[in-house]
This record gives structure tokens, C-alpha cells and sequence, in this order.
């Protein structure tokens, strides 16, 4: 499972070598465990992106997310399928870059 209070497992970096706190940078495969590990919402919440901005960098790079009450279905015990992650365009490590939310 993902760390909720963990920092990202990547950043972008500018030329000066300054960490670039407009962008969460995460591997295919840290992106895939965090969408399953809680819902889009705590995951805007906790890392400052918007949610929908979460769902199309899943969708742009092939990572499979729960579908709609996934998490309710979870609190009622109900079982649930999780798709692997696979893909022919990207490989685990492709490094996805979602933008950060101006507060």
C-alpha cells in the first residue's frame, strides 16, 4: 500500500537543480498503487492536484483506476476486481507529471 503522509517517489527538477512545486511526478507504477490505495479526492486533498487531473493523467498513460463505487463497495465488504497494470506505450518506470493546484 502507499504511504499516505509519504512524499512523492519522484519530483521535476528545474536546471538550477530546485525541486518544481507546480508538477507531482510519479511512476506509472506509484501512480497505479496510489489510485487504488485511496479515493481520487483524499489523493487531491493530500498532494494539492485536482482530482479530475489525477483520472486524465491515469487515462493518458494507461493506468487502469476503480471504477465508480469501487470505495463503497469496499466499505461494505463487497469484492471488487483490480485490472493489472499493463500497457504496449508505456513502460512502469514512465515518469507521469500531474499539475499541482495553486492555493
Amino acid at each position: 500500500m502507499y504511504d499516505s503522509e509519504a512524499e512523492p517517489l519522484a519530483s521535476e527538477e528545474s536546471s538550477s537543480g530546485a525541486k518544481d512545486r507546480g508538477k507531482l511526478c510519479l511512476n506509472r507504477t506509484a501512480l497505479y498503487e496510489l489510485v487504488w490505495s485511496k479515493p481520487m479526492t483524499e489523493i487531491a486533498r493530500l498532494y494539492g492536484v485536482r482530482n479530475d487531473h489525477v483520472a486524465k493523467a491515469c487515462d493518458r498513460h494507461d493506468v487502469p483506476r476503480p471504477p465508480t463505487g469501487h470505495w463503497q463497495k469496499l466499505t461494505y465488504g463487497k469484492p471488487t476486481e483490480q485490472p493489472p497494470l499493463v500497457s504496449d506505450r508505456f513502460a512502469g518506470d514512465f515518469v507521469v507529471a500531474i499539475l499541482r493546484v495553486d492555493r
